[in-house]
């Protein structure tokens, strides 16, 4: 059981909805937090086993993954039966209108360029925020799949491949030979990278499927790819480099690790910091102008860090302009 509150301007106006209650205990619940604290109870939610959400090894399954149109309607006739929606519509037409902040981001007056990020089922966890500080750089962000299109997108100056599910699907990541090579190649003729945990996974020689099958990837990096039915390694991390390429000189970019995978060889250009423990470990692999290892990162963290990839990405589709 829990209460749930909120402020609909952080001013006033606020409501709360008894959640996962229902029947003669959610109206004696509501009488106790309307004469205690009070606050005006709109309604409950009942516990409803069609609307719990299904997860996997590495969290919830994902939106399409589950009839959602079902659940949506399902959990609308609930909160209709259950709550009083005028009540609430009221209180909300009596809020003031919210003002929603700029971007915390400052654009950039550097030339754009094009950035491609694999988005699809099989690489689908990116940060928001990773993406608008990598728009304030300056960057067009080009989304392409990995398991569907056959090639790069045309005329990008950099590549982004983050996190995802793909060990749900080395099957069909291998047997798009096309995209692996097209990959390979691009990335040997110094195209500016960034892959995150699943992304560099696709970069090694082979993966491993979650039945214990191996699938050849983009074969860029030495190593492979390797389900050990466990988790390997999950929580925060402040990650520094030995030798500076995309932090600067004494700087640390924060982030965290969650994988059952691991890599035979997980690169160690960079040392990761445990906050708590203080436990410190060697990962990533670098080349010049490209980053790769486990860390999910959050850029905004460290800014230099996209501002250098950006730098890296100018200064490529300047070379291939000559």
């Amino acid at each position: 059981m829990a209460l749930a509150s909120r402020s609909l301007n952080g001013r006033g106006f606020p409501l709360s909805i008894l959640n996962r209650v229902s029947g003669p205990f959610a109206r004696t619940l509501a009488k106790l937090v309307e004469d205690s604290l009070q606050l005006p109870v709109v309604g409950c939610f009942p516990e409803e086993k069609a609307l719990h959400l299904e997860s996997r090894h590495l969290g919830l399954k994902l939106p399409g993954e589950n009839s959602e149109n079902d659940v949506s309607l399902h959990a609308a006739g609930l909160l209709e039966a259950n709550a009083d929606v005028e009540r609430i519509l009221a209180i909300a037409r009596a809020a003031p209108a919210l003002s929603a902040p700029g971007s915390p981001f400052p654009e950039t007056k550097a030339a754009p360029f094009r950035a491609a990020i694999a988005r699809d089922e099989a690489f689908c966890f990116v940060y928001q925020d990773n993406l608008n500080l990598l728009r304030a750089m300056g960057a067009e962000i080009v989304p392409f799949s990995l398991l569907h299109d056959r090639v790069l997108p045309e005329g990008i100056q950099g590549l982004y491949l983050p996190r995802g599910y793909p060990e749900l699907h080395a099957g069909e990541l291998s047997e798009n030979v096309s995209m692996r090579e097209d990959i390979k190649k691009k990335l040997q003729e110094g195209l500016p990278c960034i892959a995150e945990c699943g992304g560099f996974l696709y970069l090694l020689a082979s993966m491993e499927d979650m039945e214990g099958g191996s699938y050849p990837m983009a074969g860029f990096l030495p190593g492979n790819a390797v389900y050990t039915g466990h988790l390997v390694r999950f929580g925060y991390l402040e990650l520094s480099e030995k030798t500076p390429r995309f932090l600067g000189v004494g700087e640390t970019i924060r982030g965290h690790e969650f994988h059952y995978y691991e890599a035979t060889d997980c690169g160690s250009a960079c040392t990761a910091g445990k906050p708590v423990s203080h436990r410190r470990f060697a990962c990533v692999h670098e080349t010049g102008n490209q980053f790769f290892g486990f860390p999910h990162l959050y850029w905004p963290s460290c800014p230099s860090f996209a501002e250098h990839f950006s730098d890296f990405c100018r200064a490529f589709g300047r070379k291939e302009e000559v």
